[in-house]
Formats: structure tokens, C-alpha cells, sequence
């Protein structure tokens, strides 16, 4: 649920994207969002495939259940700021405060949907991103050299701000690249809405068609020597060249990711404020081996040591 847990007289949680404390017996039936994706990631790529969706199976049952738990506490936390009308300048009151072009604003249905969306793909998918990067950087200690050069010219000694973000191009260049070569979601899907023939296939309306930016982001059509880490590559306006879904980290169309602009900016100041203090080495045992379900993680972990960096 995307909760923190700084003290509360409840002895309840606080849920960030929401801005709100829930109470201790209401924090306890909020549904294990690991053990949620998991069920979810079956459906998708296990045995679940081969199951009629409206066969009640335990595990649906359970997901189903646990989706009811979250709705009756997210709707009533919607309720209870709506009625308050306060602005807390958070992430809840901007979908509330929302308007179309008409004027009209979402409903509570779709506030829901956009807050409950930004919760499971901000879960890890930011954190799965620095990761890999890291993992990256130790590997090429000669890109870790350019960023650090960058860090130091625009930042100096002091902490990066939303300001400097024009500045830190090779920053931004860095973090693409990453989302390239390991983009957090393994798997986006679509459902076809008339015929459609692809490869040669003749696909009827109601079809899910499933694709993975981890293939398509490694075609050598449109990136040079694609399985090499180059941040330079995106220098000059590769993001123009290239076809519109050949990267998409985030996704694309209507259903791209809302959070893809702050997902962007929050990664680019966390590599700036982490790399201009510590250089993260990889341990020499660390076996990196990609471990596909959802989300891209890593199996096993990433072993690595934190030393703080020094300039030459």
C-alpha cells in the first residue's frame, strides 16, 4: 500500500500516496501487496492462463477478496477528504482537484483507479531501476567516471534540487539507459478491439496480446550494438530517430504510465544526491541473473559495498 510507519498515536500506518493515516485494525486487513503480485503474476504467466477468467479458483477468490478490503478503505478515505475539501498538497488532493476540459473531475471510481495504479507500479519499479543501474555502473567504471564529472561541474558539494535537473543531461542519459536495458515491467498487455494480423497471425477482437520492452529495447533495428550499456547513445535525439514504441519502459497510449514524468525526475535527483557521496561495488561473488515476474528483479539479490566516494 505503498505505507510508511513513523509513529502514530493509533499505533496505525500512514499510507504516502494518500497522505493519511489509518488506523492499527484497519492497517492489519490491508491485503500483502508482494503476496497480491505474486497471485496476479501467475494469472498472468502460470497455469492461470489455461483457466477460464470467470472460474472462481481459492486464489482468485482470495485476490478477489483482498481487492474488497482495499476498495472499502480506499473509498472511505476519498469520502473523508472530499467532504473535508482541504488541500494538503499531496498526491490525492491534485486526482481530486483534477478537471477535464468541460470542468467535470473523476468520479470516485476513477480517483481510485489512477491512486491505486500509481501504488503498484511505484511499489519497486523505481527501486528495481537504481538497482540494475548500480549493477551497471560497477560494470563500467568508465560511464561511473563521466557521471561523477557531471555531479561534481553542476552540484559541487551540495545535495541536488528539481533546478538542476536541466543540467544533469548524462544523469538523465544514465538512468534511460538503464530503463533500456532492464525496464522494471517485464510484460504490458493489450486486447485487440477489431481484427488484427500480426506476424502473419490473424487475431480476433477480444484477444490479449502480451509484449515485453526487454526485447523490443534490444532490437539492433533501432539501437547500435543494443546489448551494450551506451548512455551517449541517447546524446543526439535518438528518442526522435527511433519508431514511438520502440522504448517504452512505461508503456504508451492511453494507458501509459501516469507516474512516467515523476518516475523520470525522482530516479535522475536519487542518482545525482546517492552517486555524488558513494560509489556502490559490485562483490566480486555476486552471480546478477534477471528473475522475471511482473516486475524485473534480481534473483538472488545484489551484493554490493558501499564506499564513499573520492575524488581524485
Amino acid at each position: 500500500m505503498n505505507c510508511a510507519s513513523p509513529a502514530s498515536p493509533n499505533g496505525g500506518a500512514y499510507i504516502t500516496t494518500f497522505g493519511t493515516f489509518i488506523q492499527s485494525w484497519e492497517a492489519g486487513r490491508v491485503p500483502n501487496l508482494a503476496a497480491g503480485l505474486a497471485k496476479l503474476d501467475k494469472e498472468i504467466n502460470g497455469l492461470g492462463l489455461l483457466i477460464p477468467p470467470g472460474w472462481p479458483t481459492p486464489g482468485r477468490l482470495r485476490l478477489r477478496a483482498a481487492v474488497k478490503r482495499l476498495d472499502r478503505i480506499v473509498f472511505r478515505i476519498l469520502q473523508q477528504r472530499r467532504q473535508a475539501g482541504e488541500d494538503r498538497g499531496d498526491l490525492l488532493a491534485m486526482l481530486l482537484d483534477a478537471q477535464d476540459e468541460d470542468g467535470s473531475r473523476m468520479t470516485a471510481r476513477q480517483v481510485r483507479d489512477e491512486a491505486i495504479t500509481l501504488v503498484l507500479a511505484g511499489h519497486e519499479t523505481t527501486a528495481l531501476t537504481l538497482s540494475w543501474l548500480w549493477m551497471l555502473l560497477a560494470r563500467h567504471p568508465e560511464v561511473e567516471s563521466r557521471l561523477h564529472l557531471e555531479l561534481l561541474g553542476v552540484l559541487g558539494e551540495r545535495p541536488p534540487s528539481v533546478e538542476d535537473l536541466p543540467k544533469l543531461s548524462y544523469t538523465d542519459m544514465v538512468v534511460r539507459e538503464a530503463l533500456r536495458l532492464y525496464p522494471p515491467t517485464v510484460e504490458l498487455g493489450r486486447e485487440t478491439l477489431e481484427v488484427v494480423e500480426i506476424g502473419g497471425y490473424r487475431l480476433p477482437p477480444g484477444t490479449n496480446v502480451m509484449f515485453t520492452p526487454y526485447t523490443v529495447q534490444r532490437d539492433p533495428r533501432w539501437f547500435d550494438d543494443p546489448d551494450s550499456f551506451r548512455p551517449e547513445r541517447w546524446a543526439d535525439g535518438l528518442a526522435q530517430r527511433i519508431p514511438r514504441f520502440a522504448y517504452f519502459p512505461f508503456g504508451g497510449g492511453p494507458r501509459l504510465c501516469i507516474g512516467q514524468q515523476f518516475a523520470l525526475m525522482e530516479a535522475v535527483l536519487l542518482v545525482a544526491d546517492i552517486a555524488r557521496q558513494y560509489r556502490l561495488v559490485l562483490e566480486p561473488s555476486a552471480q546478477v541473473r534477471p528473475d522475471p515476474a511482473l516486475t524485473l528483479r534480481i534473483k538472488h539479490g545484489l551484493p554490493m559495498r558501499v564506499e564513499a566516494w573520492r575524488r581524485n
